[in-house]
């Protein structure tokens, strides 16, 4: 299990300074939102993703995943018209993974759950494509359960994205198990939980709203030995809003995610 940092965290033009203290802490990885780094209109070409690649290397740090994966599509959707669309834009997504060589891309998308099927089988069958599709790349799409109280109206639970998960059946689509969004969610009433934990193929470690970890919550200090124990994937992503950025709050940040998790790298 690696330790990755979610450029989420920083304002862009802070990432050369954030590489350098993730170096420091021989912190690997970075799950990159596409359009933080590239711009908002999806205008990615290879030799920018070269240049972001040459750039990390110098810090020793990879791509370990993507997030943010359809900021800035407001003509997606899950079903309906707009899922034919949502599909072509998924496919881009796995062109970006296997050019950045990031293994996981992490599905939250709150504004597209806004609205339930009328079929959930619609459902069913998008997220069979895909997850068909992301296996034949060897790339693997997860979903994060994304709680009501930022907007969810369905797959706000662990229990509904585990369900999806196991009616799909597809190599390609997994689960990513998000600690602030169990929290608020209601998952962790239960120890269910840690039986999801054993099956998931990615971890955001986050704070609620996604604040900074520079206090972390009693129930994100309980759950880092839950996922020492259960969790089987390869990162461990902390994942932050910039809206706050000071460089002492995100020092003091990735201090305490190591803290908590750095036994197991």
């Amino acid at each position: 299990m690696n330790l990755s940092v979610s450029n989420f965290a920083w304002p862009q033009h802070q990432a050369l300074w954030c590489y350098e203290q993730l170096a420091k802490r021989n912190i690997k990885g970075i799950e990159i939102a596409p359009t933080k780094v590239f711009g908002d209109q999806w205008c990615i070409e290879a030799e920018h993703i070269a240049e972001l690649k040459q750039t990390l290397s110098l810090f020793d740090l990879e791509v370990s995943s993507l997030q943010g994966l359809t900021y800035g599509k407001p003509d997606l959707a899950l079903h309906g018209e707009g899922s034919q669309v949502f599909l072509q834009h998924m496919q881009r997504i796995v062109e970006i993974m296997q050019s950045t060589e990031a293994e996981i891309a992490v599905f939250g998308a709150a504004k597209l759950r806004q609205c339930k099927p009328s079929d959930v089988q619609e459902i069913y069958a998008l997220f069979e494509q895909l997850g068909h599709r992301y296996a034949m790349s060897s790339k693997t799409l997860t979903i994060e359960p994304i709680p009501k109280a930022y907007g969810a109206q369905y797959l706000s639970t662990l229990s509904e994205c585990k369900h999806l998960v196991n009616v799909v059946n597809q190599p390609g689509f997994a689960l990513t198990f998000d600690t602030a969004n169990a929290f608020l969610s209601g998952d962790l009433m239960s120890g269910n939980y840690k039986n999801v934990l054993h099956k998931a193929k990615h971890v955001h470690v986050s704070e609620p709203d996604l604040c900074y970890f520079h206090q972390p919550s009693k129930f994100n200090i309980e759950l880092a030995g839950d996922i020492k124990r259960h969790y089987q994937g390869h990162w461990v992503v902390l994942e932050m809003g910039d809206k706050h950025f000071t460089r002492s709050g995100f020092v003091r940040s990735l201090d305490n995610f190591i803290r908590l998790y750095a036994q197991s790298t």
